[in-house]
């Protein structure tokens, strides 16, 4: 008896661990030789605000709150869609949240994410060097204060040698500068100016205004 009660026990425990390692929202932020752990649905937020430039963000699988991503870091999630042959599910973001600019020699990386509200390209200098790697992701656009972002031409985002790599956009991307796109769906690339300079390769555009 008291073994059958020892397995029972055993099997719970099992069970239990099995399920809370399932449901667990965890960040991992690497930065130089140390790691640090963070849980929970504001843990990326907490990670991020530890971060310096350069470091990397590493999201498990769930939903986290988004926070404004204002350094230079790499976030790196668990994947975009649900992967039923290795049984992951995706890293989602939920909410809006921001990008700000940084230098030349410094961007940001987004892969492996699930984000389906709008990127906020903050600030008033260019977005540069950003990289978006197999991400579902809305809108990105800029933070409009008013009015309806295809007239209002002074909150256009600005964004130079963007890179986007085997995404899906569901909704838009109205913006100025120059960006590539490489193997991904594009729902609505909305054209603000004819200087823009676009390189598009292997995509599939459900609606473009680009002029060819």
């Amino acid at each position: 008896m008291k073994k059958i009660f020892t397995l029972w026990m055993l099997a719970t425990m099992m069970v239990a661990g099995k399920s809370y390692a399932q449901n667990s929202l965890v960040a991992t932020l690497e930065h130089n030789e140390t790691t640090t752990v963070f849980v929970g649905v504001n843990a990326l937020s907490e990670a991020h605000n530890a971060a310096v430039n350069g470091d990397l963000i590493t999201l498990s699988s769930g939903t986290f709150n988004a926070c404004n991503i204002t350094k230079a870091i790499t976030l790196r999630g668990a994947g975009m869609e649900l992967d039923t042959i290795n049984h992951i599910e995706p890293t989602i973001l939920n909410g809006d949240f921001g990008l700000t600019a940084y230098v030349d020699t410094c961007a940001v990386t987004l892969e492996g994410l699930y984000h389906d509200a709008n990127i906020n390209l903050t600030g008033d200098a260019t977005l540069r060097n950003p990289l978006f790697l197999k991400c579902r992701l809305g809108s990105v656009i800029c933070n409009f204060s008013s009015g309806n972002y295809y007239t209002t031409y002074n909150y256009w985002s600005k964004m130079a040698n963007a890179k986007f790599v085997n995404c899906i956009i569901t909704k838009s991307i109205p913006f100025s500068g120059t960006a590539s796109f490489t193997n991904c769906l594009i729902t609505d690339l909305y054209q603000h100016h004819t200087s823009m300079a676009v390189d598009i390769t292997n995509c599939i555009l459900i609606y473009s205004s680009f002029a060819c």
